[in-house]
């Protein structure tokens, strides 16, 4: 792989998708990433105050998963604290996912809440049945009845200067090399996209025999086109239905 050539070719789909306009106060941005609904993401600069810049989705991330049908009651609600904290980001008034930055870190900024916004509609089950549950649970499950030991939620500064954040990093050890995990409940060309770029931007900054693991929900069909993308790229791809599998336990443990 020629991962200088993948970075420029991610920046340079992201510099042709990205437009903006402007507002009686502020800026909106619209970003190549699609929403449940399949409309690109927006971002919104509400606020310049000499170096302080305030980005936010103005609440839409999370109206939308109310339109979806998804209560957010007290449980659910940490549950998104705890995605929403591993990236840095706010919810506020009007649940506004924001972030706040000055002009030097806009960029990564802009993009720590554009990973929160599709973490978010990711990580979510809008069926009744599973209110409380998110697929990472699964995972990390699987990982605690195997004694497989590893770091949840970590963030890794890739080539760029962009900070990845990870839902589970398995250190080396004498079998395997490092591994960076990451669970998509909902995989759609917008979260894999995001992925491949996360990984092409970390691994340079990594040792070179360090791997990435990537978990998919297949509750739901996957288009057939995501998996072989993954690969395209030296991805491992696990179906959550594959998860309590021999196959899947080669991926962690020799015996």
């Amino acid at each position: 792989m020629d991962i200088k050539n993948l970075i420029e070719e991610y920046l340079d789909f992201l510099r042709k998708g990205i437009s903006y306009r402007q507002l009686e106060k502020g800026y909106e941005i619209t970003t190549p990433f699609l929403d449940d609904n399949n409309d690109c993401i927006q971002i919104y600069v509400d606020d310049i105050k000499e170096n302080e810049i305030i980005l936010s989705d103005e609440g839409v991330t999370f109206a939308n998963l109310e339109d979806g049908g998804l209560k957010l009651n007290q449980t659910r609600k940490q549950l998104l604290y705890m995605i929403t904290r591993a990236y840095g980001v706010d919810i506020g008034e009007n649940n506004c996912l924001t972030v706040k930055s000055t002009i030097k870190d806009f960029a990564q900024k802009k993009h720590a809440l554009l990973q929160a916004i599709l973490k978010v509609n990711d990580m979510i089950y809008t069926t009744q049945s599973r209110v409380a549950s998110m697929f990472v649970d699964d995972i990390a499950t699987f990982f605690d009845n195997n004694s497989i030991y590893n770091i949840p939620s970590m963030s890794v500064r890739g080539k760029t200067g962009f900070v990845h954040t990870y839902d589970f990093v398995l250190a080396k050890d004498r079998d395997f090399p490092e591994r960076f995990c990451s669970a998509i409940n909902r995989p759609s060309r917008s979260n894999i996209t995001s992925t491949i770029f996360g990984w092409t931007d970390t691994l340079p900054q990594r040792k070179q025999e360090s791997k990435c693991i990537v978990f998919l929900n297949d509750d739901n069909k996957i288009s057939s086109t995501l998996v072989p993308a993954l690969q395209e790229y030296g991805i491992k791809s696990i179906l959550k239905s594959n998860l309590n599998t021999e196959e899947t336990m080669r991926n962690f443990k020799t015996a």
